[in-house]
């Protein structure tokens, strides 16, 4: 009996040594990766500081964020069906415009636009960018929960701004209305600092709606000289991935880091809920999900990944334009499945560099075209060559190679490959299913009538 017990013990004790040192190769391992993850982001001159990447506080006089802030709750507090005011506007100003805009959108618009409210919120983003700096209340150093404020609110109010600026062309007030484009930029551009995707992914579109306000005022009523100069500083003040790459630098400091350093007691409950199962799982399969996810050597190797996950997003993004599927694109996302929380943290990748490109096409296409209509008015016609007008940048972001420009006698054609890399001569996509298609601004916009000769 004593030699049978004898045995049970030592084989008990050779379970729980060998369980031990397998314990504690698989922590060292773990974290002998972390190390190099984090030496490979400093010898890339990452930051590592999640302090510098949050906005200096700003005395109120100096700040821009509650100008805008006010003026999207002026327009919540006030009801339309089904919506808010402001939700209301900003869909009249997306139908009321398009060519086959229903009268009673385009009405309603311009009985709403004069509205005391809307004129006084429309005013307080004006005033907003005549400020040097923006930055809006919200706890930077909340982790997962620091979330752009207005995110939303700030697409809506630049839609309203391009709507507004349209009427004011029609109404014979061309001088106004590249006015409110002027504030659109300037708005857009108050989000440059904001350490977060969603809100770079804000900024984008916000440069979006103005690039199309300007586009559509270019065939209605062109800027002279002055505004020209003006929104051309603008737009190039617009141009770079910088903004974006340093928010994926402070979402992995501000947001990843932040949970990765959190006491085991509080990280219970600031994991995403897609990593333990959905918000509606079952208590006890969470706290099963959430053992696996903590397991020591396992949550160092997570928090590696995510690291090397991180760093490979930056370089990505700050180089050039890699399609989806290669080898460079597929690199980045080649991170085992049982790394939850890197997969759950991660952003969207290759979406973000995507728009990224299509919005920087864009507005270079913005710039090239409003500089080609400048040259004509001085000389009497359209330069035989982009490079004639002594612009910089304008470089199609899929290729990293010039713009391609057509002079087309009384218009003009310029365009990028797109994502596929493939000159199709300036062929605009004409409905989903189209697989081979430019990104193009021709001007000016051809009629149903020339689309029917052609």
């Amino acid at each position: 009996m004593r030699k049978t017990s004898k045995r049970i013990l030592t084989g008990f004790i050779v379970v729980i040594v060998g369980l031990s040192g397998a314990y504690a190769y698989s922590l060292s391992r773990a974290a002998a990766r972390l190390q190099a993850a984090q030496a490979a982001l400093e010898a890339d001159g990452r930051p590592m500081d999640a302090a510098a990447m949050i906005p200096p506080e700003l005395p109120d006089k100096q700040n821009a964020a509650p100008f805008y802030e006010r003026a999207a709750a002026a327009l919540k507090r006030q009801h339309a069906p089904r919506k808010t005011l402001l939700e209301h506007l900003s869909d009249l100003s997306r139908r009321a415009f398009k060519d086959s805009a229903e009268p009673e959108d385009r009405a309603e618009f311009e009985r709403l636009i004069k509205q005391n409210f809307v004129v006084r919120a429309l005013a307080d983003i004006e005033q907003g960018t005549l400020l040097p700096a923006c930055r809006f209340n919200r706890d930077y150093q909340g982790g997962l929960r620091a979330e752009m404020p207005m995110a939303e609110d700030a697409r809506e109010l630049i839609r309203i701004l391009g709507g507004r600026a349209r009427l004011e062309a029609e109404g014979g007030d061309p001088h106004k209305a590249w006015q409110t484009v002027r504030t659109q930029l300037k708005f857009a551009g108050a989000l440059r600092d904001e350490p977060t995707c969603e809100s770079q992914f804000t900024r984008m579109i916000m440069v979006n709606v103005s690039r199309h306000t300007i586009q559509w005022l270019c065939e209605n009523a062109p800027p002279d000289e002055a505004e020209y100069r003006e929104v051309e500083n603008l737009l190039t003040g617009l141009d770079g991935v910088g903004p974006l790459v340093r928010a994926i630098d402070a979402e992995r400091l501000l947001k990843g880091e932040w949970l990765f350093n959190l006491p085991q007691s509080q990280l219970y409950e600031a994991v995403p809920d897609n990593a333990l199962g959905g918000a509606e799982a079952p208590k006890f399969l969470r706290r099963l999900l959430f053992r696996i996810v903590a397991y020591r050597p396992r949550f160092l190797g997570d928090r590696a990944a995510y690291l090397q996950r991180m760093r490979k997003s930056a370089t990505l993004l700050e180089g050039p334009y890699v399609p989806r599927g290669t080898e460079g694109y597929e690199e980045v996302w080649d991170v085992p499945g049982k790394y939850i929380l890197t997969h759950e943290l991660s952003p969207m990748l290759g979406f973000l560099k995507r728009y990224y490109c299509v919005t920087m096409t864009q507005l270079r296409l913005t710039r090239a075209g409003l500089a080609l209509m400048q040259y004509r008015q001085a000389r009497g016609a359209y330069p035989q060559t982009l490079n004639e007008l002594g612009l910089e940048g304008l470089i199609d972001p899929f290729t990293d190679e010039p713009l391609h420009y057509r002079n087309e006698g009384a218009g003009f054609l310029v365009y990028s490959v797109n994502e596929d890399g493939r000159d199709n001569g300036g062929t605009e996509k004409e409905s989903r299913h189209d697989n081979e298609f430019d990104i193009p601004w021709r001007f000016p916009r051809p009629t149903e009538e020339d689309a029917k000769e052609g």
